[in-house]
This record gives structure tokens, sequence and C-alpha cells, in this order.
């Protein structure tokens, strides 16, 4: 069993099976591990709104409707 440096202290425990027949001079080895898994973060979404268009009857009902749905109105 090989393992870098950097991940030696995420081995709890390495065991060599001596009694598995496996028919060569080979021994048989159980390793238990633990891994930290990264959490990934989402990323941001920044939304721009031309205020100006606003005025408009179209461009005002979907910013009504994105809003409402992005803010659970």
């Amino acid at each position: 069993m090989l393992i870098s440096r950097k991940f030696r202290r995420s081995l709890l425990d390495v065991k060599a099976r001596r009694r598995a027949d496996i028919g060569n001079d080979h021994e048989l080895v159980t390793i238990r591990e633990k891994f930290k898994l990264a959490r990934i973060a989402k990323p941001f979404r920044k939304r721009t709104f031309s205020v100006v268009r606003l005025g408009e009857q179209d461009v005002r009902g979907v910013f009504r409707i994105s809003c409402a749905t992005d803010f659970k109105i």
C-alpha cells in the first residue's frame, strides 16, 4: 500500500492478513481510512436590472414574477 504524506493522517488502521490463501507469497492488506469531503460552494449569482426598463409593462411583469419566485412572496 502506497500513500502520499499529505494523506497519511487519514489512515486509521492498517493490517496484514497473513492467513489469506491467495496462492503466492503476497499478503492481503486491509485499511481503514477517514475522509473529510470538502463542501462545494454554489457560485454567487449577481443579478442586475435596468431601472429605466422597469417602466415597460412586459419587463415589469417579468421582474415581479422573478421576485416572487426568488423571495417566495
